[in-house]
């Protein structure tokens, strides 16, 4: 497995990037600080109820994802360690 570092304002741009492909986000949670991991996708509008979110997700610098088999989660995007997609695995620094 490739490993490649980024710096903290990339993640974004690099979980976007991936798609609806697979995923795995680590990052700390902002409500207790204990480190998560989490499998993810990107697009995934099956189990949307309509309506919009209350909140806007940017101004948060939160992401929202698909948790397989969990529904949808917001991430901190400034919380996030390290993503492995496509046999590559990127390290925030």
């Amino acid at each position: 497995m490739n490993e490649r570092l980024i710096t903290p304002k990339d993640v974004r741009a690099e979980m976007i990037t991936n798609g609806s492909e697979f995923a795995t986000v680590m990052f700390v949670k902002r409500s207790d600080g204990s480190t998560r991991v989490m499998n993810y996708r990107l697009g995934v509008t099956k189990h949307l109820k309509g309506g919009s979110q209350g909140y806007s997700p940017k101004a948060h610098n939160l992401i929202t994802v698909f948790e397989i088999n969990k529904g949808y989660r917001s991430i901190p995007i400034d919380g996030v360690v390290s993503i492995t997609k496509a046999k590559e695995k990127l390290i925030v620094s």
